[in-house]
C-alpha cells in the first residue's frame, strides 16, 4: 500500500473515528459528571430524609380523654400547654406524664 492510499483510507474513516471518540468521551464525561453530583449530594439527601422522619408538631386543640394523640401534638388544659412526647390513647382526667410534657404552666392570667 502506497502512501497516498494509506492517507486516502485515514481520510475516509477519520470522521468515523471522530464521531465515536466525542460520542464515548461526552458519554464518559457525563457519567462523571451525574456521579460527582450524586455523591455531593448524598449526605444532605441523607439529612433531608433524618429530618423529614422526625416528628412535626400539630396544633391538636383541646386535651380530651379518649383521644388519639401522636407525637407533636400539642394540647390545651387547664390554661396550660402540654407536648405529647409519645402516641397513645388518652385516659383520665388530664395530660398523662407518661405521654405528654408541659411546656407552657398557666400563670396567674390563665382562665380555668
Amino acid at each position: 500500500m502506497t502512501d497516498p492510499e494509506l492517507r486516502a483510507i485515514i481520510r475516509g474513516i477519520a470522521p468515523a473515528i471522530q464521531k465515536y471518540v466525542r460520542e464515548h468521551t461526552e458519554a464518559a464525561l457525563a457519567a462523571a459528571i451525574v456521579g460527582g453530583i450524586k455523591a455531593a449530594l448524598a449526605p444532605y439527601e441523607k439529612r433531608i430524609a433524618a429530618l423529614e422522619a422526625r416528628p412535626g408538631t400539630k396544633d391538636a386543640g383541646v386535651w380530651r380523654a379518649g383521644a388519639l394523640y401522636e407525637a407533636g401534638d400539642i394540647v390545651s388544659h387547664g390554661g396550660s400547654g402540654w407536648i405529647c412526647r409519645s402516641a397513645h390513647c388518652s385516659t383520665g382526667t388530664e395530660p398523662n406524664h407518661d405521654h405528654f410534657r408541659l411546656f407552657v404552666k398557666a400563670g396567674r392570667d390563665a382562665r380555668r
